[in-house]
């Protein structure tokens, strides 16, 4: 068995394939934004719909990491897949980047992975649901310290600063 890559084009196509599934039966989707605790995912049959497909691609799958995605896909709208994740938080929205430095920065703070993607998906709201759907598959899925400086790289390397008038 495999470690789990969102990026693998085999499971990137397992992923897109079960998160259009989920996005067009609304009572499965629904049923996920309602949930409380990422722990509360794994009661949802569509959870497991995605853990099976994905152990059936040999991939070694942590349920409790799968959860924190799963979680999470529940609030994307669209995926986009152009940009990573970082860079998309930075992408100018007015007079800053779209998610703010400071909301950055806690949640780069964030060792705890359910609080992280508690967090992450605040910050799904600001980017409307707009985001990379692998990209963010695989910050949720393995939020460690690695995880979290690649995110601050994306990001801080393409946020603007204010200039000083």
């Amino acid at each position: 068995m495999k470690s789990l890559n969102f990026n693998d084009p085999q499971v990137a196509r397992v992923l897109r394939a079960w998160w259009t599934e989920m996005a067009q039966e609304r009572g499965d989707r629904a049923e996920l934004r309602r949930v409380q605790s990422v722990h509360q995912t794994a009661f949802v049959p569509i959870f497991h719909r995605l853990w099976g497909r994905l152990q059936r691609a040999e991939c070694k799958v942590w349920p409790e990491s799968l959860a924190r995605v799963v979680c999470l896909l529940a609030h994307v709208r669209e995926d986009s897949p152009k940009l990573s994740l970082g860079r998309q938080m930075a992408t100018q929205n007015g007079a800053g980047p779209t998610v703010s430095q400071d909301r950055v920065r806690r949640i780069l703070d964030e060792e705890d992975p359910d609080s992280a993607a508690v967090m992450l998906r605040d910050a799904l709201s600001q980017l409307r649901g707009r985001v990379n759907l692998c990209d963010l598959a695989n910050t949720a899925y393995w939020w460690t310290e690695r995880t979290r400086k690649n995110l601050a790289y994306e990001y801080y390397a393409n946020v603007r600063e204010k200039k000083i008038s």
